[in-house]
């Protein structure tokens, strides 16, 4: 304690006299990396953590250690508070670190140098990181897999720590789409944001199946709706950010009609989730990549409708406006059994807003469906009905789908909340076609 009480009255004068602080940078390291661990164990692994996080300050304002030596042997250390330690310094020099009232913390971002990741990073430093992947604490696990993909090029790592044997990018891109779907939810985005950066190369240069890629849009699709933290919906308009061009230019040759079909309809399926997004930022970023200039997502909305026009002619453009119409965009509002009526009257209220935003693509797709094409619901429900397009629907449009077919055949349903009432505006919209 007296130790500590002599660091924190002198660290602060960037004059403290250089003797006192190697004096103090000396039994530092003494007590986090030489002490023998003693029967009484309480309260000692705060103690050597509060030690190390002295230890880097002092490292980072007198240059008195070597920062890559304490940062790879704090990755090392076998009291994993130690190791969170040196997880949060790390992430400090990466602007990363979410703020907290922690003092370490916020004495160590007023000094951190970014640069210094330069002098800390060696061949060794992402083996460490990875080892710390296997740490039993979820904490480290998470900061360190976050490390790790700031870091860049570093997924093949990642996932041969995970599974233990060398991989191809086939395997580390299914990997990470099995991370997304199977691990903690805290960690989607950060499994997201290295699947989104591996693969934005290989699509870019060219170097990938694009079956595959129509693996990655579907994960990248489900990452965007609504149920999805923001984090998550971030990374997933990251990804259209970046390979909006590009995906309409893949070589879809080596696909079946059924998979371009997907492929194409799970793009617009992800720009039309994320141009209703509840962020605005959100929103606004989607906008901007649909249209050259800057307009509102209202705007973006309809430019997307006129690209889709230009892309498709003939079933295609009929299956792919329908399919915007019945769209399931994972947005139902969830009430709890116990809550007030006043509270139901709210919940109530937001469920109808939610179906007024998605019925405002389901009518204007049912206006170009009936007015340009010429398609009534007896004829949609047999497009619908092709292999080529049936299987896409039955995955992007879910219950929609099953209540469409019966409402257009003529069966009378209750209503009830699970019945979106889009659906109906489209049966009436296509209702009277043929004989118009």
């Amino acid at each position: 304690m007296e130790l500590f009480k002599k660091c924190i009255v002198n660290f602060r004068s960037s004059t403290a006299p250089q003797d006192i602080i190697t004096e103090i940078c000396s039994h530092l390291h003494t007590l986090i990396f030489e002490t023998a661990p003693t029967a009484i164990s309480a309260g000692r692994d705060v103690c050597l953590a509060n030690a190390m996080y002295l230890y880097l300050i002092l490292a980072t304002r007198y240059h008195v250690a070597d920062q890559s030596t304490l940062v790879l042997s704090g990755l090392q250390h076998k009291s994993y508070e130690v190791v969170l330690t040196v997880l949060n310094y790390l992430l400090i020099l990466h602007k990363q670190l979410e703020a907290d009232n922690n003092m370490f913390h916020e004495h160590l971002t007023s000094i951190a140098d970014p640069s210094s990741l330069d002098k800390i990073k060696n061949k060794t430093y992402v083996q460490f990181l990875c080892n710390v992947l296997k740490s039993h604490y979820k904490e480290c696990r998470e900061k360190s897999l976050k490390i790790l993909v700031l870091e860049g090029n570093t997924q093949r790592d990642i996932i041969e720590t995970k599974i233990g044997v060398a991989v191809t990018d086939d395997i580390v891109i299914e990997k990470l789409i099995d991370c997304i779907q199977t691990e903690y939810e805290t960690l989607t985005h950060v499994y997201l944001q290295s699947l989104v950066n591996f693969v934005s190369e290989r699509i870019q240069a060219g170097s990938i199946c694009t079956r595959v890629v129509l693996n990655v849009i579907s994960t990248v699709y489900e990452c965007s709706s609504a149920e999805n933290c923001e984090n998550t919906r971030t990374v997933a308009v990251s990804f259209i950010e970046r390979n909006y061009q590009h995906l309409f230019k893949l070589d879809t040759r080596e696909l079946t009609a059924a998979e371009q079909f997907e492929l194409q309809a799970t793009v617009w399926a992800t720009i039309i989730s994320l141009l209703e997004d509840d962020e605005e930022i959100i929103r606004q970023r989607v906008s901007d990549v649909v249209s050259d200039d800057r307009v509102i997502p209202s705007r973006a909305a309809r430019l997307a409708l006129n690209i889709i026009r230009r892309q498709c002619a003939g079933a295609g453009g009929v299956a792919l406006f329908a399919l915007i119409a019945l769209l399931d965009f994972q947005s139902v509002v969830v009430m709890a059994d116990d809550v007030s009526d006043e509270c139901r009257v709210f919940d109530q209220n937001e469920r109808y807003n939610i179906f007024l935003e998605e019925s405002i693509w389901t009518i204007t797709c049912g206006d170009i469906i009936a007015n340009e094409y010429k398609v009534d619901n007896s004829k949609l429900l047999e497009i619908i009905s092709r292999p080529d397009y049936e299987g896409t629907f039955e995955k992007l449009c879910k219950d929609n789908l099953d209540m469409y077919r019966k409402m257009a055949a003529g069966h009378k349903l209750p209503r009830n909340e699970a019945l979106n009432p889009k659906i109906k505006l489209l049966v009436d919209k296509l209702r009277d076609t043929s004989a118009q």
